[in-house]
């Protein structure tokens, strides 16, 4: 059925067969893809399931900052339907440095090497140096700098703070936006 065609009348009786959906058409064939998905991440949670790409023979980075265009060496994150690749940018957080880490795919393998000042894990282990991945792995970047809101901090402030990110000689204040913008409206 062409888009804009009315729907046939469904009835308890009858079922539409012989439809067919978009991905379901034979593709080129494509090399084997290698990628790391996004499960989680608390700053932007809508983001979860996006997956870095990493073609054959690429080297590049990947972390907080913005891609320029033309910069080749910027890995990127992309939202995969059956028939596109959307491409959604860098994450944008304060617990992932600028380049977080160089990824490098050397035939059917991904190679990592930390680059932030984020503390990097794989599988639970603290990585230090060049890793090897394979499917199934799991690379967490933890927030080496990030504390929740201090005990001290009370009342509205207490609900408006996520946390405190410890910079040199300076402390950044990571608010809830949607929280600060309902206690705004209200009063």
């Amino acid at each position: 059925m062409d888009p804009g065609q009315e729907h046939p009348a469904i009835s308890d009786d009858s079922t539409i067969t012989g439809f067919a959906v978009p991905w379901a058409r034979p593709k080129a064939a494509q090399p084997d893809e290698l990628m790391l998905t996004l499960l989680w991440s608390v700053d932007e949670p809508h983001r979860v399931g996006e997956a870095l790409l990493v073609p054959p023979y690429t080297k590049g980075a990947f972390g907080r900052a913005h891609v320029n265009e033309g910069d080749a060496n910027r890995l990127i994150l992309y939202r995969l339907r059956p028939e596109d690749e959307l491409p959604t940018g860098s994450l944008i957080t304060p617990h992932m440095s600028r380049d977080q880490a160089a990824i490098e795919r050397r035939g059917h393998r991904l190679h990592l090497r930390p680059m932030g000042r984020c503390p990097m894990r794989v599988n639970g282990h603290l990585v230090d140096g060049v890793v090897s991945l394979v499917a199934g792995d799991v690379v967490e970047v933890e927030p080496e700098a990030f504390e929740r809101a201090p005990d001290n901090v009370r009342g509205v402030a207490r609900d408006l703070i996520r946390g405190i990110y410890k910079l040199d000689r300076q402390l950044l204040l990571i608010l809830d936006v949607e929280r600060t913008v309902e206690v705004a409206v209200a009063a």
